[in-house]
């Protein structure tokens, strides 16, 4: 006699945590050096970048800005 086991995706979700001390410690230091970077970027960039992640400006919008401010 065969009995049908119950299918994986009907059990409950298992919380798997995936942090670990090293992939925090990698994620930190990969913050720094992209912070570094972007800190080394003339301002004209960082005003950019600004304009782009937190201003949620789009391309065609920040290239006008940008062509405004420092020419062709």
């Amino acid at each position: 006699m065969t009995v049908a086991m119950d299918s994986e995706e009907d059990g409950p979700e298992l919380a798997v945590d995936t942090e670990t001390p090293e992939t925090i410690l990698m994620n930190r230091f990969n913050s720094q050096l992209v912070q570094r970077a972007i800190d080394d970027l003339p301002v004209h960039y960082r005003e950019t970048l600004l304009l782009v992640k937190w201003k949620k400006c789009r391309t065609r919008r920040s290239r006008k800005y940008c062509q405004s401010r420092w020419g062709p």
